[in-house]
């Protein structure tokens, strides 16, 4: 009886990682992404794991945008084509009324950055070549 119980919690433990798994591959989109409209999450600060900061974008269609660490809507600009030279800055991003409600991040979409979308248009990469070290930002679309 006892082998037999915990057999059982083996499985149901199993059963309840693999559908932790699936939860967290599911939050963010899989098929073609709409360019930058949409909602976003920081994934990755150059190659280190990025997703315990909990930081969000929104871009939508009339030029505003949201983020995590500021109180109100800012404006936008993107040129998908500008990516073409990296050291282009095609992504512009302001909070001119807005003032931070956080501590000031390096990794904060505000300012001017060479911006490009990958993976079906749901992976957005943004290098900024002011920083000596390369500090690129790559965030993921969201479902």
């Amino acid at each position: 009886m006892i082998v037999m119980k915990i057999h059982l919690l083996f499985l149901f433990t199993v059963i309840l990682l693999s559908c932790s798994k699936q939860h967290k591959l599911s939050e963010f989109a899989d098929g073609k992404g709409n360019g930058i409209v949409g909602k976003w999450k920081l994934v990755l600060q150059g190659k280190n794991d990025a997703e315990k900061e909990n930081y969000y974008v929104s871009f939508d269609s009339t030029g505003a945008v949201t983020a995590s660490d500021f109180s109100c809507s800012g404006t936008f600009t993107f040129d998908e084509k500008g990516n073409e030279d990296p050291k282009s800055k095609n992504l512009v991003v302001s909070f001119t009324n807005c003032v931070s409600n956080a501590p000031t991040v390096w990794y904060s979409i505000k300012g001017a950055a060479n911006a490009r979308l990958e993976n079906n248009d749901n992976t957005l990469v943004l290098n900024n070549f002011d920083c000596d070290e390369g500090c690129s930002r790559t965030f993921r679309r969201l479902k």
